[in-house]
Order: structure tokens, then sequence, then C-alpha cells
């Protein structure tokens, strides 16, 4: 930790200059056309395909109703799974172009001032993120899997899992960046200026990053509220370490690094990334997962709260037009 001190203001940044909270909620619509019909070309074009040639076999209502059992089954499809995971992903690099250019014109502001409400990035508060979020996971992966070793069946690859490492590593991080920006960034902020409140701009998108993963095999596999559980509470670690650290780098690096690990190491049979991993673990139990989660996210708060000294007071602050924090830079 240094002493020098930059004036932050991520979500006071809704302010400069203000607009209608409508504004934000046309973008994010816009984004989301943009990948669900630009982004999502390529793996439709595969998808049906495949179903009018089963259409040749079985009937269209029973073609239809079985392709859709399977839509995220890279076999069903006969593709490989690094093949697929990249027609997942590609929506995700169109959203995030999509978003980062309708900020100007939409908003009069620059683009990086979602992630902080300034010009520049914090990298190594991403690493951080990463670094202890990854730290975490391969914990527990160990002590999982010395607990019961017979639940991870090992499909190591070597050429497969280069190709997986190298896509991985290159295209998760944006897909993990295009929700980051989109929810924990520019959403909101959107939120902070239409109510002034950080507790609204932490919770309405962290519900609203949860509803967005509905459509997830987990979900139909484990239930609805149980998954959802999952995926509003971390939405809400998230969101409450860059409201709190004023800025969303520290999430970046956490999804990143969580995303990257299990399309890496771990993957199951309900997953929605359905990749080439080092294990395949063969029974999910969603309890379990959900406390450990809230362990695991608490120990990370934690270790960020106590590095970064953040002071938990600030939630209960209005967010002001051209109101600045002094904050601490900590490298």
């Amino acid at each position: 930790m240094n002493n020098k001190t930059d004036k932050m203001n991520f979500l006071e940044s809704a302010f400069k200059p203000k607009v209608s909270f409508w504004y934000y909620f046309l973008v994010l619509v816009l984004v989301y056309l943009v990948m669900n019909v630009i982004g999502a070309i390529p793996l439709t074009a595969v998808i049906m395909s495949k179903m009018f040639q089963n259409m040749h076999s079985m009937g269209d209502v029973q073609s239809l109703s079985e392709s859709m059992k399977h839509i995220v089954n890279p076999s069903y499809w006969e593709i490989s799974k690094n093949l697929f995971l990249i027609l997942m992903l590609f929506p995700f690099i169109t959203g995030i172009i999509a978003l980062l250019l309708f900020i100007k014109p939409f908003n009069k502001r620059h683009y990086l001032t979602i992630i902080n409400g300034t010009k520049r990035i914090r990298w190594s508060r991403i690493a951080w993120g990463a670094a202890v979020w990854a730290g975490l996971s391969i914990l527990y992966m160990v002590v999982e899997y010395s607990l019961n070793p017979d639940n991870f069946k090992l499909q190591f690859e070597s050429s497969s899992f280069l190709v997986l490492f190298i896509i991985t590593i290159f295209m998760m991080p944006i897909q993990t960046s295009c929700e980051e920006l989109a929810f924990r960034g520019y959403f909101a902020q959107g939120i902070a200026g239409a109510t002034g409140s950080r507790w609204l701009a932490l919770v309405i998108p962290s519900v609203c990053f949860g509803l967005s993963h509905s459509l997830n095999p987990e979900v139909s596999a484990h239930g609805f509220g149980l998954m959802m559980s999952q995926y509003i509470f971390i939405g809400l670690l998230f969101g409450l370490v860059s409201i709190l650290d004023d800025g969303i780098e520290l999430a970046l690096g956490m999804h990143a690094a969580n995303n990257m690990f299990l399309s890496l190491f771990v993957t199951n049979p309900d997953s929605v990334l359905q990749t080439p991993a080092v294990f395949e673990q063969q029974t999910i139990y969603p309890v379990k997962e959900l406390i450990v989660l809230i362990i695991t996210s608490i120990i990370a708060f934690v270790i960020f709260y106590k590095k970064f000294g953040w002071n938990f007071r600030i939630m209960n602050e209005k967010v002001l037009p051209q109101q600045t924090q002094e904050l601490p830079i900590n490298n």
C-alpha cells in the first residue's frame, strides 16, 4: 500500500453527464439484440443444420423437442467441445464491442468510465481479484478431490486441452468482462444515477444477473430456486466489492478466474461449460456448493477488505453529482 490518492467516481460518473435511465435501458436492450442476433449466427447455423438433418429421420415435433433437450450438448450436435465453446463465447465478443461503442453516443462519456469512473484501469486490482479467487478455487478443488476422488473422472487429453487452454485464455475473459461491464458497471451506474442509492445499485443488477442465467442447464437440473441463489449471491459479492472499491476491477479478475478455472479443470454433465477439462465431476451437490460459495466469498471479501481498507459506511451514502472520494491506490 502506498500513500498516493486518486479521485474515484465509479457510480458518480452516471452524472457526468446525467442522462435518462431509459438510455441505459435502451443500450442494454441493443446489446442483448446484437449478442442474440448477430453474435448467435454461427451457433444458430450449426444447430439449425443439425436440426434439419434430424427431421429426415424423425417427426418434426419429436425432432424439435429432442434437440431442445440438448441445446448445449456438443456431442449431440456432432462437433468438438472446443469448437462449441468458441461458438458459445462468440456472442460475448459482439456484445462487449456493442456496449463500448454505444456508450459515447448515448451517455456522452468515455467507455472506460464504466469501469471505475476514470479513463484509467487499475490492473493490479484485476490481478488481485483473479489471484485470490483462483487460489480459493484450487484449494477447494484439492480438498474435494482428496475427500471424494471417486467423484472425479480424469479426462485429460493433451491435444484437446492445449486448444482449450488457448480458447479459454483469449476468449473467456471477454465473456466475463462483457457481463461485468454490463451488470456491475453500466447497469449499476444507471441505477445509481436514477435512484442515488448504492444499495439498489448493488441489489437490482445482481438479481438481473442471476435471472440472465435462467436458461442454463444447471437450473433445470438442480432447481430454479437453488441455482438462482448461487447466481444472485455471487452477483452480490461482485457488486459489493465493486461499490466499496469504487470500480469493477476486482470483480473482473474474480469472474474471469472463476470461469477459466471451471473451463480448464473441472466440468460436470449439467454444466453450461461442456469442455475437455482435466476432470469431469460425476455428481454435483448444489446445497453443499452454495454453502462453499458463501464461505469462499466471505474469505475473499475479508482479504480484500483488509488489503484495501474499505469503508463499509459508504454504502449508506447517497450517490450525488460531482461527488468525489479520496481513496488510496493499493498495488
